[in-house]
């Protein structure tokens, strides 16, 4: 039973930023049943009552309450503060402690001043005014010790909630993303070339033009294709496992294949992938060269 998935219902699905713009509606929608909170199509968050969590931690054989509510919240990715009215730090979660280099015992009572950079301090402090008052959680972005952080600041009964989200990877992957399609419209022309990105799900995303110029297919330009449809019956297994073996050890690997046309012939290329940021990855990038595209035509 602990093993079986939890069934997720889409309309209580929701992404951090919908949930700070439409805060009362889905608040309400958490007094009902559990909001999941979405993060990258996968559940990060859930956000439920207080009585569902009461009965939850009642139910729970031989459990403290108290211990259940402590382990659900070190179990949280994201690096939570638990702030006064005054920006005194009340408590913080492993994810906190681990990203700001600080003891949970050193953390209690140290001003929030003293943990972040005094003008980032104040500004989260006026945010936690602002939260207070309207009873509305508000967002805000920052960067903090050379990372990225997306804060959500919540109002709480002794102050408030900052849950720090590190999008640092995201901002990596939104330059990534430029620079690969301004190489992808200069592969476009050489017709032997082509640049492209290989999603989370394994698919060409977004679209790459310089990939339809090789393969012939206008497909490639428009929508985005599973990656490992683009090659022959015996290439996909190699370019299947290079995917793999490279998101899981960040690794760039080089592999010769045969990429498909849109008329059915095989083109021989060589094919590097690598990961999208540096060590293990969800995205990696991959680059299709063709030596001679005449010459090694097969149909």
């Amino acid at each position: 039973m602990a093993n079986e998935p939890l069934p997720i219902d889409p309309s209580a699905c929701v992404t951090a930023s919908q949930l700070v713009r439409q805060f009362g509606m889905w608040q309400q929608r958490a007094i009902e049943q559990p909001v999941f909170v979405m993060r990258r199509g996968q559940p990060s968050l859930v956000i439920t009552s207080f009585n569902l969590m009461r009965r939850l931690c009642s139910s729970a054989a031989g459990d403290d309450a108290g211990t259940v509510l402590a382990q659900l919240f070190n179990s949280l990715r994201e690096a939570v503060l638990v702030i006064d009215h005054d920006g005194g730090i009340i408590d913080t979660n492993r994810a906190a402690q681990k990203t700001f280099a600080i003891g949970e015992a050193a953390a209690r009572g140290r001003p929030l001043s003293r943990l972040l950079p005094p003008a980032i301090a104040r500004a989260l402090i006026g945010h936690v005014a602002v939260a207070t008052r309207s009873n509305v959680a508000g967002q805000l972005a920052l960067a903090i010790l050379g990372r990225r952080f997306a804060v959500v600041v919540a109002p709480h009964p002794a102050g408030a909630l900052l849950l720090f989200e590190d999008r640092t990877h995201d901002a990596i992957g939104e330059t990534l993303a430029a620079m690969l399609a301004a190489l992808d419209e200069a592969s476009r022309s050489t017709g032997a070339v082509a640049a492209l990105r290989v999603d989370l799900h394994g698919y060409v995303d977004p679209p790459s033009p310089s990939l339809a110029a090789l393969t012939g297919s206008a497909d490639a330009a428009d929508v985005p294709l599973r990656f490992t449809s683009l090659f022959d019956t015996e290439s996909k297994a190699a370019v299947t496992d290079a995917i793999a073996a490279t998101l899981w050890d960040g690794q760039k690997r080089t592999i010769a294949a045969r990429l498909r046309c849109a008329d059915g012939g095989t083109l021989k290329v060589s094919l590097c992938i690598a990961p999208e940021c540096a060590g293990a990855s969800t995205t990696a990038v991959a680059a299709i060269m063709v030596a001679d595209r005449l010459a090694d035509r097969h149909d």
